[in-house]
């Protein structure tokens, strides 16, 4: 969700839209958990499931994609990053003390969506001890296999979730741009039956989780293997399962995503903007008044899609940012220090 810095003729239109389709599936999947907890049936199990097998390791993926084309130390915008993610932490502890639930502030445990401003800050702090590592992708995959086996690693700071996602950013970052480049310009047609069966592969592993009454949570990555499996061999498996549908969602998203800019780019490239202030929409949408929203799947898809068209517009994306600058601007005022 990190804009590339880079002027309007260099960027890379294909990776705003493909933010943006993930971003409408991030705020769609958040919501249906609404959905599935009065009304979903099987088939909208199968579609969260579906949803939730590739859209964030997309989003690290195309964040450590870009961290690889960064010029400069990209300094101001990792701290960027703890910025959001603390004002994201107040804002969620206001709203549902507003609402009436008692919530505790503290950053240490990250609220709602804000676990992934907090991972992806994590992972860009550690790119430059890995960026001249030798199979440092090797490493992470282990890392992220190994981190359901320990008790110690759960929710605080996100640590499990830093050590499950982790290796989509380094997967992003190491990635030879050629090697996307490939993708991307292959024939149509071959683009179309190779999306195909990559989409066709996670529906299929979608409705086989989905029958076998697996939970949804192992998806959120956020606890140990043992909170979900008796046995935490099937957990290990389980998290290989999801590294291997994220990387075929990757490819698939890649074969689809059209490469010039369009009408829906800039959803892309406000994508932060939109994933903010959703935490608003969510707990609205948890209001008596507004429950008819949650009772509907297809109201809730246009809710969605009409939400992201509005916060994804420069108004939102402009105020964010500002507040996000003057926050930081005493920390990289000092001559010398790039601003980014």
């Amino acid at each position: 969700m990190v804009k590339p810095m880079i002027n309007e003729k260099e960027r890379l239109f294909y990776l705003d839209n493909i933010k943006a389709i993930l971003i409408i599936l991030m705020v769609f999947g958040h919501l249906l958990i609404l959905f599935l907890r009065d009304s979903g049936g099987e088939l909208y199990q199968i579609l969260w499931m579906f949803i939730y097998s590739f859209h964030m390791p997309v989003f690290f993926f195309v964040s450590g994609f870009v961290e690889q084309k960064r010029s400069g130390s990209g300094s101001r915008s990792t701290f960027n990053l703890f910025v959001y993610y603390l004002m994201m932490c107040a804002m969620v502890f206001f709203i549902r003390n507003g609402a009436g639930i008692d919530t505790q502030f503290s950053f240490f445990y990250p609220p709602f969506a804000a676990w992934f401003l907090l991972v992806l800050f994590i992972c860009k702090l550690f790119v430059p001890l890995v960026k001249d590592m030798k199979h440092a992708v090797l490493l992470s995959i282990a890392i992220s296999l190994t981190s359901g086996l320990f008790d110690d690693l759960g929710m605080f700071l996100s640590l499990q979730r830093a050590a499950a996602f982790a290796v989509f950013f380094m997967m992003g970052y190491f990635v030879p741009a050629n090697a996307v480049d490939k993708i991307i310009s292959l024939r149509p047609l071959l683009k179309s039956i190779l999306a195909l069966i990559c989409f066709g592969s996670l529906a299929l592993i979608a409705i086989y989780m989905a029958g076998q009454n697996i939970t949804l949570e192992i998806y959120f990555n956020k606890l140990p293997y043992n909170v979900y499996f008796d046995n935490q061999f099937v957990g290990l498996a389980a998290r290989a399962l999801f590294i291997c549908t994220s990387m075929i969602g990757i490819v698939g998203l890649l074969l689809i995503v059209p490469q010039k800019k369009n009408v829906f780019s800039y959803l892309g490239e406000n994508s932060v903007s939109i994933y903010f202030f959703h935490t608003l929409l969510f707990y609205a949408l948890m209001m008596d008044s507004l429950s008819f929203v949650i009772e509907n799947g297809i109201i809730l898809l246009f809710v969605t899609i009409a939400y992201a068209l509005i916060a994804g517009t420069k108004p939102f994306a402009f105020i964010l940012n500002k507040i996000v600058s003057m926050i930081s601007y005493p920390f990289f005022a000092r001559k010398g220090i790039k601003h980014e």
